[in-house]
């Protein structure tokens, strides 16, 4: 049994069910840590843990205003943690990574600070 971090991509769908093009769809990248025998398991474990936290909280949930619910697209990617499954302990291990390309270093700047910037998300 390894440990795998599985990134899961839920998304907010209204109930209206229309779509802003301005505003675009919201989402966001859930990882989720679970032991399994292998990267299937892994992803299959992950997608369902991520369906746990997916829905409309008794109806109340609503996305600027609008009653919205959330869903679970799919797996991105899964990640197998390596020292996890050596049986180092969890403490300072990098369990999953993202890369992504900005356009400067102003715009790497402002994505540290946590502001919201334009970039290109490889892997």
């Amino acid at each position: 049994m390894g440990w795998f971090a599985v990134h899961a991509i839920v998304r907010v769908a209204f109930k209206d069910g229309l779509a802003s093009q301005r505003e675009g769809i919201p989402t966001w990248e859930n990882v989720i840590l679970v032991q399994a025998s292998g990267s299937q398991e892994a992803g299959r474990l992950g997608c369902d843990f991520a369906k746990e936290s997916a829905g409309d909280d008794g109806g109340s949930f609503t996305w600027n205003g609008r009653v919205a619910i959330r869903t679970v697209v799919g797996i991105r990617k899964v990640v197998e943690c390596n020292e996890l499954s050596s049986g180092s302990s969890f403490h300072g291990v990098e369990v999953t990574y993202s890369q992504h390309l900005v356009k400067s270093e102003e715009d790497l700047a402002r994505l540290v600070a946590g502001d919201s910037i334009e970039l290109r998300y490889e892997e």
